[in-house]
């Protein structure tokens, strides 16, 4: 989270930005009365969601607490621009208007990041009295989450966004929510395999986006950018890893072919940050071992088969010559290899697609990123550890 080039450290700027935002109580409600215009309070209210917003984002990209709790704020949202103030300037009015249509909708999207932020990152049940109603049934929470973020993300076209951008924007905005909601975390640190086929699905998405994005020349190197792509293929490579059905249905070729998406928008990404190169390839080291897995499970599987189809046919033989003895002469008693004990190396092809990525021979130059837990928050970081400043340079 650091340029060396620009001498700035997002850190520092989200904690300043939060400070003003504190010392000018722009996170309260201020009454016309008081004083302050309705433009003003409006703009009070703008940019207080604008910091909300930063603060919601970086700390779901780097696994950090958030910064300014929901409860201590008045979450008012914005009001769009009145007829009076369009038709003050109206070559502006339709765009004024769908800016600022698109805004609310992300400070929305916002406020349900920040709860997935809160709700998947406890570990106690039994929250205080002050506090908000515990969430006793915290499957049934992440299914409501999920379905408002459909929701979401189904209203963009009413908001008729300005351009494909804004519109691809929002449903990157939408996905790396999603994705936040179903990876594992403290609250549900063991998801089910049809939450961790919706999460793959939103990376493999994701990653589409983002090439068209790449493609259409539209691609904005900055930090969410970066953070996006690796997260999204880091997501993708680990539910391939971690769900058996997705690993029997993922053709290694179309595997490679996302890797290609996400290894390509990276190393264009290293021509404005260098240390993203790092990223680039410890993610192709990772993304080769799955391929090699995936490959070696289905010759794996490919084998199995045609000894179970060898085994139909001699009992098939038995039966029609009559006695077990024949079928000995003929096989030479092959058929001790042929029988289901025989093939107790292939009674569980995925055995080693376990969530726990560190028992991988081909990743021991990369321990670091994949430890004995199943925490994406670490990985995200370890990937990130060159950007992230040390001693005096973190001011």
């Amino acid at each position: 989270m650091y340029s060396p080039h620009m001498q700035l450290n997002v850190w520092n700027l989200n904690y300043q930005c939060l400070a003003a935002v504190i010392d000018l109580g722009l996170q309260r409600h201020v009454a016309i009365s008081a004083g302050i215009s309705q433009h003003e309070q409006d703009m009070r209210t703008r940019i207080f969601w604008t910091v909300f917003t930063i603060d919601r984002t970086i700390a779901s990209m780097m696994g950090r607490p958030i910064g300014l709790r929901d409860e201590a704020c008045e979450l008012r949202l914005p009001q769009l621009p009145t007829d009076p103030e369009l038709a003050t300037n109206p070559d502006h009015a339709n765009g004024r208007s769908h800016s600022m249509a698109i805004s609310i909708h992300l400070f929305k999207l916002a406020k349900l990041n920040s709860e997935i932020k809160y709700v998947a990152n406890s570990v106690v049940r039994d929250v205080p009295t002050y506090a908000y109603p515990a969430i006793r049934d915290v499957l049934a929470w992440q299914s409501s989450m999920m379905q408002q973020l459909d929701d979401w993300l189904a209203s963009i076209s009413q908001i008729q966004p300005p351009n494909d951008y804004i519109t691809l924007l929002c449903q990157l905005r939408c996905l790396s929510v999603k994705m936040l909601l179903l990876r594992p975390s403290p609250a549900i640190p063991r998801p089910t395999a049809a939450v961790l086929t919706a999460c793959h699905a939103s990376a493999r998405q994701s990653l589409r986006l983002y090439e068209q994005l790449y493609k259409s020349d539209l691609m904005l190197y900055d930090w969410i950018t970066l953070h996006g792509v690796v997260y999204s293929t880091i997501t993708a490579l680990y539910c391939t890893r971690a769900v058996r059905e997705i690993a029997q249905r993922v053709n290694p070729e179309d595997l490679m072919e996302y890797m290609s998406i996400s290894l390509s928008i990276l190393s264009a990404t290293g021509e404005h940050w260098s240390d993203a190169k790092r990223a680039r390839d410890i993610l192709e080291d990772v993304g080769k071992s799955t391929i090699r897995l995936l490959r070696q499970s289905r010759e794996a599987s490919a084998q199995g088969q045609a000894m179970d189809l060898a085994e139909s046919n001699v009992r098939s033989l038995s039966v029609s010559v009559g006695g077990d003895t024949q079928v000995n002469g003929l096989m030479g008693g092959a058929e001790n290899d042929c029988t289901m004990s025989g093939l107790a190396q292939h009674t569980d092809l995925f055995s080693d697609m376990q969530l726990d990525f560190g028992s991988f021979s081909e990743l021991q130059q990369h321990q670091e990123l994949f430890g004995d837990t199943v925490n994406i928050d670490d990985m995200m970081r370890n990937l990130f550890d060159d950007f992230i400043p040390s001693g005096q340079s973190f001011y």
